[in-house]
């Protein structure tokens, strides 16, 4: 009898063991899968903020390009007017893909913000209004950044 005892609680012993440490790694591997989601979208805000930024300057200079090239040939202006409307909806997609990411609504204000201040260049009356612009949409992209970078930490 006390051998079919001692079998019992060892046999008790071994699956109390085994329940107990399935419970651990479960738990284990839900925080490891939190992690690395948490990592996963910490890098895809990276790629959206950065390339969000870029794509806006990148429209800044192209909408600074077709006000420049206004008193030009009808085939540069309208080169450089389908260049601005690239540039633009290149950053618009951007756009979509920072709301899409943001976890905080202030940083998606910015976002438009930096937008609206790179398509209104080029309805700027003279080149001193088009350097102040251009200006204020640099100092918009960089509230961006700067915004962006306190998310990502």
């Amino acid at each position: 009898m006390s051998e079919a005892f001692t079998v019992s609680i060892a046999v008790a012993g071994t699956l109390l063991g085994a329940v107990v440490t399935h419970l651990f790694q479960r738990r284990a591997v839900r925080a490891a899968d939190k992690a690395a989601r948490e990592r996963d979208l910490r890098f895809q805000r990276i790629d959206a903020y950065s390339a969000y930024a870029a794509a806006v300057i990148a429209a800044a200079n192209a909408q600074i390009k077709r006000w420049h090239y206004r008193d030009r040939s009808v085939a540069e202006l309208e080169s450089a007017r389908e260049d601005s409307y690239s540039r633009r909806n290149g950053a618009r997609q951007a756009l979509y893909r920072v709301q899409l990411l943001a976890s905080r609504e202030d940083l998606t204000r910015l976002a438009e913000d930096a937008f609206d201040a790179a398509r209104a260049i080029h309805h700027a009356g003279t080149a001193a209004e088009v350097d102040a612009r251009s200006a204020q949409c640099r100092a918009a992209v960089g509230k961006f950044v700067r915004a962006a970078a306190e998310e990502i930490k």
